[in-house]
């Protein structure tokens, strides 16, 4: 229900998406949220609409991804049939391709690189 009406929010003001976003994401790395509450926030960030001008949400919701990936493999590394692990990766499959070519390849990294001459 609050993430239907997070959603209902963004659409009526999709000036507020960073600040959602960012509040959402503080939820999440609470050290004493259970793991349905963050499996509902992370599947709640899956939900939000990226477009071209959110290359820094997209960047920022993908370093919180990761975080919250590495977060699961500690708490618990054998349990890989997680749904929230499943909806963490859908998250990063999502808001890739909004991060700017440049800043995937990381500094110096290999699409740069590919085909220079030295």
């Amino acid at each position: 229900m609050v993430s239907h009406l997070l959603c209902k929010l963004l659409l009526a003001h999709p000036a507020m998406k960073s600040v959602v976003v960012a509040e959402v994401q503080r939820l999440v790395f609470r050290p004493n949220i259970s793991e349905r509450a963050k499996h509902y926030a992370v599947t709640f960030l899956n939900q939000v609409m990226l477009t071209k001008r959110d290359q820094e949400l997209a960047r920022n919701l993908v370093s919180a991804y990761l975080g919250l990936f590495r977060q699961q493999l500690k708490t618990k590394p054998k349990d890989l049939e997680n749904r929230t692990l499943t909806a963490i990766l859908n998250g990063v499959h999502r808001a890739l391709p909004y991060v700017s070519s440049s800043e995937e390849a990381g500094p110096g990294g290999a699409k740069g690189a590919v085909g220079q001459k030295s």
